[in-house]
């Protein structure tokens, strides 16, 4: 999966949920580490049209900055 970690309460609206894998707190913040299907990741990221995805030659996808 896609490590991520993310601010608590920070997380997008509608971003996918993955297993919490730590939380830790620093500079009196609190952050946790995800592990999130890279699928899901990028169906939300075409979803909310923050990337476009491409073919080139129907085998590769390419992603670009919405």
């Amino acid at each position: 999966g896609v490590i991520l970690t993310i601010k608590k309460g920070s997380m997008p609206r509608g971003f996918p949920r993955g297993e919490t894998l730590n939380e830790t707190e620093r500079g009196g913040a609190v952050y946790r580490t995800y592990s999130i299907d890279p699928a899901k990741v990028l169906s939300w990221l075409v979803n909310n049209k923050l990337v476009e995805m491409q073919r080139d030659d129907g085998k590769c996808l390419i992603f670009r900055e919405a």
